[in-house]
């Protein structure tokens, strides 16, 4: 049997029973014995694999995984070997980002962090929130919103036009969570 818990770091710890772990990490692999009694793996669907942690910006720490997190989500060798705290990579971020002149620059750099890893944006933006609202608020965002074809770079968001009219509901559909709230 298969268990995965969430600390208050976001990590998922893997417990497990008689299952193994595929060469990529955190996906199980349950045993089976066919019929003529040879024994078989199958990798069971739906489960966060380690991955998943590099590619996912909610789950994704950066350097900020240990050693053990690491090997037990299976992406141990996919980062670079130093392992920093999330105080040493939001010291970093702002260093970069104080390398811009252009606000429109910040803006980019920003939002380029969110993609990347959420926890480490709102992390910077909490602690240096005097210095970086006028970045990711009024006026830069008004400026990035003038110059959107410049700062594009993939959808986030949900894009409702005058020629959705009559079906907007189906596009709302479209939106990939089902659990929306303010």
């Amino acid at each position: 049997m298969m268990f995965t818990n969430s600390n208050s770091n976001g990590v998922h710890k893997v417990k497990q029973d008689d299952h193994h772990l595929d060469r990529l990490g955190a996906r199980p692999v349950g045993r089976q014995s066919s019929s003529q009694g040879v024994e078989a793996f199958s990798v069971v669907p739906s489960q966060v694999t380690g991955l998943d942690f590099l590619r996912d910006p909610k789950l994704y720490k950066g350097m900020a995984f240990s050693l053990e997190e690491r090997q037990t989500l299976g992406i141990h060798g996919l980062l670079p070997p130093r392992i920093k705290t999330q105080e040493e990579m939001a010291e970093h971020s702002m260093r970069n980002l104080r390398r811009f002149d252009d606000p429109l620059n910040k803006y980019m750099f920003m939002a380029d962090l969110m993609e990347r890893n959420e926890k480490l944006f709102y992390k910077v933006l909490s602690e240096n929130t005097e210095e970086l609202m006028p970045i990711v608020y009024t006026p830069t965002v008004g400026l990035a919103c003038q110059k959107f074809g410049l700062a594009f770079k993939r959808p986030k968001g949900l894009f409702i036009t005058i020629h959705d009219k009559g079906h907007v509901y189906e596009v709302l559909k479209n939106w990939p969570e089902q659990d929306v709230r303010c």
